[in-house]
């Protein structure tokens, strides 16, 4: 409540950043994570809706908690404050190559929708986290390829090539990203 009427007060991050320094804004505030506990705004991530269940398999992130997801006063208030809209590139490298990923496939595909989605949102991604080099993309057998060793799946592609497991891009990572990345990346 006391947040909400503080972020209401200062509005914007220049008015945030007249503050006198003396109130230590930046170090005061806590916001809420989404497992429970209360953390510095900079230490957490803003993830959107669809994309929550994704950050929760693939590691241990802090994400912002959805009880903040209807005040958009408030949302911008703990941004100017630092909370992060995505998963910092640095760290999408680390897991990229396994440091810090949970155990099992799943986390391995929901850390490769996240960066797809990702990727489509900010195109330097594919450079600074290398992924037409990468083997980041499920494949149909439960591994890993790069994309240039796959072929997006098609009934076409199916009566030409026949169904030989390790070929495709796995089905449940095609549902979850959006249809432009197939003509994005080298597939």
């Amino acid at each position: 409540l006391m947040l909400g009427h503080l972020a209401r007060a200062v509005r914007t991050p220049e008015a945030l950043a007249s503050l006198p320094k003396t109130l230590k804004v930046h170090r005061a505030v806590t916001a809420a994570a989404s497992d429970g506990t209360r953390r510095a705004p900079r230490e957490l991530v803003s993830v959107p809706k669809p994309q929550r269940a994704w950050v929760s398999r693939m590691a241990d992130v802090a994400t912002l908690s959805e009880r903040y997801d209807d005040d958009d006063t408030l949302r911008e208030f703990l941004r100017a404050l630092g909370v992060q809209d995505v998963v910092p590139t640095e760290r999408l490298r680390a897991l990229l190559d396994g440091r810090g990923l949970r155990e099992g496939y799943e986390a391995g595909l929901a850390l490769a929708r996240y960066v797809a989605v990702n990727a489509l949102a900010k195109p330097s991604l594919r450079s600074e986290l290398d992924l037409d080099r990468r083997a980041w993309v499920p494949d149909d057998a439960h591994g890993w390829r790069r994309p240039g060793e796959l072929f997006w799946p098609s009934n076409e592609l199916d009566a030409l090539l026949g169904t030989t497991p390790g070929r495709r891009v796995h089905e449940a990572f095609v549902l979850a990203v959006p249809e432009p990345l197939a003509r994005w990346l080298p597939f």
